[in-house]
């Protein structure tokens, strides 16, 4: 990949998006995808999940992702974060300058007869957007992902984390016994067998019916990603396990799913999983769980552990 991007930058001379002769070609993801999109997910200028393999890998039904290599720079197509009845792109990534890349998108939407539009847009490309004068910048508040210090959720220390320090404390005296391992193929099957488990309680709604689905995809392919995980087990029995992925200096917390009937478990995996992820990335400072979807339910939970910003994203239409 080294080599690749120092045989492009021969090409950066040039000023005019008129002299691109390249053009895209989408295809679909597959897990063997994985490996050719992996180099490009660091070079994203962001904490945001969506340029991660698990915030990509989780929803490509859902927003029907395609995508491509050009000139040493990802380009995806999908749709807009709010309005999934309408094809958006993500923000090109890798080698090829900006408004290059911008140009290869708007050509591909003239010959498709698309609209040009960029959904879950995160603050750092904003101004760079701005530059090219789009019609229209709308935010998207339900998609907005929660950001946290990897160290204060890894201490719990201070007043504001006392509830949850509780917690964990509580689940601890319950369950002296308690042991949490990664996933692994020697406890993959009583992972599976408790997440199956979760079924049953499931809501009667479309998206909660994917996720579910999705995550039991990742369960039965979990070897090749390149995921870091961990599963609660109490008296030989999962209540509760985590999958995520390291990019760059961010935890990105995937899935979580727990019985709540072992009190102050969510909590303790929480925690446990944290201090997990610091002990393999010592330099980690951050975790993103994502966004709430609009959910009240999820935005306050997500509150409840007191991020310190929220990562705003935007639909941007030329």
């Amino acid at each position: 990949m080294d080599s690749d991007r120092g045989n492009y930058k021969s090409t950066q001379c040039l000023t005019s998006c008129q002299t691109i002769e390249e053009s895209l070609h989408f295809e679909d993801f597959t897990i063997d995808s994985i490996s050719h999109i992996l180099p490009y997910l660091k070079d994203f200028e962001s904490n945001t999940c969506d340029f991660s393999i698990g915030g990509i890998y989780m929803w490509i039904d859902y927003f029907k992702y395609k995508y491509c290599i050009v000139n040493d720079t990802l380009f995806i197509m999908g749709r807009e974060e709010d309005d999934t009845s309408k094809v958006a792109f993500s923000v090109p990534v890798g080698a090829m300058p900006f408004r290059q890349a911008i140009e290869l998108v708007r050509r591909y939407c003239e010959q498709n007869k698309l609209p040009m539009v960029f959904s879950a847009v995160p603050d750092a490309y904003l101004e760079r957007f701005k530059s090219l004068s789009p019609r229209l910048i709308s935010d998207l508040p339900h998609w907005a992902d929660y950001l946290y210090s990897a160290q204060e959720l890894a201490t719990l220390s201070g007043k504001k984390f006392s509830k949850k320090r509780n917690h964990v404390n509580k689940f601890n005296s319950l369950y002296p016994q308690a042991i949490v391992e990664p996933i692994t193929y020697k406890n993959i099957a009583t992972v599976k067998e408790f997440y199956k488990s979760l079924e049953a309680g499931l809501k009667d709604d479309p998206m909660a019916q994917y996720e579910y689905r999705q995550v039991g995809r990742i369960l039965s392919h979990i070897e090749s990603f390149n995921f870091i995980s961990m599963a609660l087990q109490v008296d030989g029995k999962v209540v509760s396990f985590m999958i995520g992925e390291i990019i760059n200096d961010t935890l990105h917390a995937h899935i979580e799913k727990t019985n709540h009937e072992y009190d102050g478990a969510s909590e303790y995996i929480n925690n446990r999983f944290i201090n997990y992820a610091l002990s393999l990335y010592p330099a980690l400072l951050y975790e993103n769980r994502e966004d709430d979807a609009g959910d009240e339910g999820l935005r306050k939970s997500k509150l409840s552990y007191n991020p310190i910003t929220m990562l705003k994203k935007y639909n941007i239409i030329f």
